[in-house]
């Protein structure tokens, strides 16, 4: 048969209860390491090594915006709008492998290549920005227009 005792305790006896009593010292304990120390000081340390991953990844921010402002300030002689070298090319790619820094050679090699697979890219030298003006036949701002040079003015009639 099945004991269905649903009586409780008299106020005299106590229920018999598995108690675990952890010592206010943990050396005085059965674990001579406190389990409670032991797992405290491993959340210790990984709060530790998540505040210096926290801490590397801004300091590479910051190494990647300074080496990007590298990179496009040497690209700018070569590339009319640097920041387009980043489409064709990473950074990590400009690195020197030895030293970590930009590698002004491996800038212009890139900028170059660049401009090679895309012309429209290529920075405008004075040279040809004058050729430029020439044919679309500008005035000059200094005054000094080629011989021969015809304004807007001399075309429109005049009321």
């Amino acid at each position: 048969m099945i004991d269905t005792d649903t009586s409780t305790p008299s106020d005299g006896e106590q229920p018999e209860q598995a108690q675990c009593q952890r010592p206010d010292n943990p050396a005085e304990g059965p674990e001579s390491g406190g389990g409670r120390d032991a797992a405290g000081e491993a959340a210790k340390y990984r709060r530790r090594a998540q505040e210096a991953e926290q801490a590397r990844d801004l300091l590479q921010a910051r190494v990647d915006r300074a080496d990007t402002a590298e990179v496009q300030r040497l690209a700018a002689e070569i590339v009319v709008d640097p920041a387009d070298l980043f489409l064709t090319v990473k950074l990590a790619d400009l690195r020197d492998p030895a030293t970590g820094e930009v590698d002004p050679a491996r800038v212009q090699a890139a900028a170059e290549a660049a401009v090679a697979d895309r012309p429209h890219w290529a920075a405008r030298t004075a040279a040809a920005a004058d050729l430029a003006r020439k044919l679309r036949g500008r005035v000059r701002p200094s005054g000094n227009q080629p011989s021969g040079a015809r304004s807007w003015a001399d075309v429109l009639p005049r009321r």
